[in-house]
């Protein structure tokens, strides 16, 4: 008898069959990820967001070195299902939107894979009478007085900007190294100083990236909720920021060019429907953590263009 398909997506299912074969496993593995693909909506199951994500959530709070990614085929599917099981995995939601475009896409989660050099990344600051929440998407706990920024997984090539206000305080990274096959801990006592114009530029910048992305996360919330009109603005006035980052600059560029792209998506409720909704959770979500999305932008590593140049060729 050959398979045939069905209308029935057991979404819950699949993810719950792939942490029971991370479980098996023993010792800390050099890359422990899950690649959850589906095109359409949960059905079978668990089918509520919280329920999936406190699935996720579950297993990562045992073991945080295992990383969900998500990958959502066509226009049929949940994209704010499939970028909160991500978030809650410490991985990636990608919008895979063409066919043609698939290729690119796994070859370059793939590519990710094969270049993980640090794990389960945190960032502690902390400052005498308190401070203000790090300027950040990634999820932050604050902690006695203390924040704690939970990064995840950093690729080869890759870097992370934290946005963080303090006159004195200090910092402390943890993570496990790939490379050495241990835990490593950096503390740093941060004092004031004046910028060089080249350190002013990269946090401009950086406050450009993390703007972006809070305005296509908060659009789309205005968006889903039928506020079409605010999701604009949001974006035009992230426009604005990236202008006075610097108009010149290729990073720059590539802000307003992507958020041009979702501008034309949320101009009536029709499209954000079939195309706004994934494109501001996929285009946001890559700004906000500084990863590549499947096409070429500013993230990619070098391993990440060969696996996907080699995919091309095949």
């Amino acid at each position: 008898a050959g398979m045939q398909a069905g209308s029935m997506t057991n979404l819950s299912g699949g993810l719950e069959a792939g942490l029971k074969l991370q479980k098996k496993k023993t010792g800390r593995e050099a890359v422990r990820s899950l690649f959850l693909l589906t095109d359409g909506l949960a059905n079978v199951g668990m089918t509520t967001t919280p329920e999936i994500v406190k699935l996720v959530a579950g297993a990562r709070r045992k073991d945080s070195s295992v990383v969900v990614h998500t990958f959502g085929f066509g226009d049929d599917h949940n994209a704010e299902m499939l970028a909160a099981v991500a978030q809650a995995g410490g991985g990636e939601y990608v919008y895979v939107e063409k066919d043609e475009s698939l290729g690119d896409s796994f070859a370059e989660a793939l590519g990710g894979l094969a270049s993980v050099v640090a794990q389960s990344i945190s960032l502690t600051v902390s400052q005498p009478g308190g401070m203000e929440r790090p300027r950040t998407q990634f999820p932050v706990v604050q902690e006695a007085g203390d924040w704690r920024v939970d990064i995840s997984d950093l690729y080869a090539e890759e870097r992370r900007d934290v946005l963080v206000a303090m006159t004195a305080g200090t910092a402390k990274l943890r993570y496990y190294s790939i490379l050495s096959s241990e835990w490593v801990t950096v503390a740093l006592a941060c004092t004031p100083r004046e910028l060089t114009p080249d350190e002013a530029a990269t946090v401009d910048l950086s406050a450009a990236r993390e703007a972006t992305a809070a305005a296509m996360i908060q659009a789309n919330e205005d968006a889903a909720s039928g506020r079409l009109a605010e999701a604009r603005q949001h974006l035009r006035d992230a426009l604005v920021q990236a202008e006075a980052a610097g108009a010149e600059s290729e990073d720059v560029q590539r802000l307003q060019c992507d958020l041009n792209e979702c501008l034309e998506t949320v101009q009536t409720a029709a499209e954000y429907q079939s195309k706004g909704a994934k494109k501001l959770q996929w285009i946001g979500g890559g700004h906000g953590k500084q990863r590549s999305r499947g096409a070429e932008c500013a993230y990619t590593n070098s391993v990440q263009r060969s696996m996907k140049s080699a995919a091309s060729a095949m």
